[in-house]
């Protein structure tokens, strides 16, 4: 990828999940200097700066993994902390929490329920929410518990 689609990849996924890095960022680039690209990158036209390599093969990678991606063990941003999982990661290790905390507090109401037909019933509820039948999902849930 060279470097004006790498900048606008960068960019859009920017304004995607960081906005406000975002805006710091073209607030810095407005107030560089004019002389700016020799001052940097040794090179007197922007043009020349765009054609230089990455120094690192590894680049800032702002938008989350892929489904492929890899485990947290392998991710660059997770790696950097020896504590913290990167945001991506730690918003997917909470989501999984908080969807076993929905099917331990269901099966310990109904012992009878599988997890299948728990994650039946939470589907049917995330696609009511998307076409507007919520609430009516929510009473149906409601009166199969009963």
């Amino acid at each position: 990828m060279n470097s004006p689609s790498r900048a606008r990849h960068l960019r859009d996924a920017l304004l995607t999940w960081e906005p406000g890095v975002l805006a710091a960022l073209v607030q810095w680039a407005r107030d560089l200097p004019a002389d700016w690209p020799g001052r940097v990158f040794g090179a007197g036209r922007v043009e020349t700066a765009l054609e230089a390599e990455p120094r690192s093969p590894y680049y800032a990678e702002v938008a989350p993994p892929t489904r492929r991606a890899a485990h947290f063990h392998e991710c660059p941003a997770c790696t950097d902390s020896p504590i913290l999982l990167c945001r991506w990661h730690d918003g997917y290790e909470a989501a999984w929490r908080e969807a076993r905390d929905i099917l331990r507090a269901t099966i310990a109401l109904q012992p009878a329920t599988t997890v299948e037909a728990l994650w039946d019933r939470l589907r049917a509820a995330d696609e009511a929410e998307i076409t507007g039948e919520f609430e009516d999902a929510v009473d149906r849930l409601i009166e199969e518990s009963r």
